[in-house]
């Protein structure tokens, strides 16, 4: 049985609610386990959990451990980037030529194109099955953002820059460096200075390039790994985290990710 108290505002009918159709998520999704956090219209808040950190049902989830949010750090490098700009220290309409001259169309691909996914630069990290096959052989591995930058310089742009949206990683991973380039700082060390510490996300982390506690989960892929139906990213498995790097490097809580975009 779950302790209810002290997870959130909500009152105990609410919370086992939720809590009911959080236990119910596990079986429907076959996963192993999960967070949730909930903000109702009214205001009121749950933080729950379900299920366990392994497949052998050995260790309850909490509270307290650490998930990869994968995608959902783009938020993050939004809020670097745009504070970058509020501070003049770049704008929206500078172009990727700026920093990376040689890259194709960057003459014509804005800081706001690659926040928008509207580059036409093409996607480096999903769907590019040597790279995938690459950092499953060797989840030690440690990429460089530059490797990616390079291999995505090496496929053809898909559209001209500001004519439609695609969604593509590699954007992100341009704008993490951008930040490094023009404040001479480590994307992680912007990201604690400019988001994490002012609103006091002390369940968020940038790892492999800063310590986090050891609260990490195992967490599993069913669709991006080739050759496999169930891949495990171990806590201190850094090929996937640096693969993705600005686009995807972050663990957090449910209660930080959600709290944060509704402070920012």
């Amino acid at each position: 049985d779950r302790d209810l108290s002290g997870w959130g505002t909500a009152n105990e009918e609410l919370a086992l609610e939720l809590q009911v159709l959080t236990d119910g998520a596990i079986n429907e999704h076959e996963i192993p386990g999960l967070q949730v956090y909930v903000r109702t219209s009214e205001g009121e808040t749950w933080f729950g959990a379900s299920g366990t950190t392994d497949w052998d049902r050995r260790t309850l989830v909490n509270r307290e451990h650490l998930f990869r949010i994968a995608s959902a750090t783009k938020p993050f490098t939004a809020a670097v980037i745009l504070s970058l700009v509020d501070d003049g220290s770049i704008s929206l309409d500078d172009p990727l030529a700026l920093w990376f001259p040689g890259f194709p169309n960057s003459s014509r691909i804005t800081i706001e194109h690659m926040l928008r996914h509207q580059s036409g630069i093409p996607e480096v990290v999903a769907g590019n099955v040597p790279v995938l096959l690459r950092s499953t052989m060797n989840d030690e591995l440690r990429w460089e953002p530059i490797e990616i930058i390079d291999t995505s310089a090496s496929r053809d742009p898909l559209f001209e820059p500001g004519s439609r949206h695609e969604y593509c990683n590699t954007n992100y991973v341009f704008l993490g460096l951008i930040a490094e380039q023009v404040t001479g700082q480590s994307f992680a060390a912007l990201l604690r200075s400019r988001v994490l510490e002012p609103l006091s996300l002390n369940d968020s982390y940038f790892v492999p390039y800063e310590p986090a506690p050891d609260r990490i989960v195992t967490g599993w892929d069913r669709e991006w790994i080739p050759m496999t139906s169930l891949y495990p990213h171990e806590p201190e498995a850094t090929s996937w985290s640096t693969m993705a790097h600005a686009a995807g490097a972050m663990v957090s809580t449910a209660a930080c990710i959600t709290c944060s975009q509704m402070r920012a």
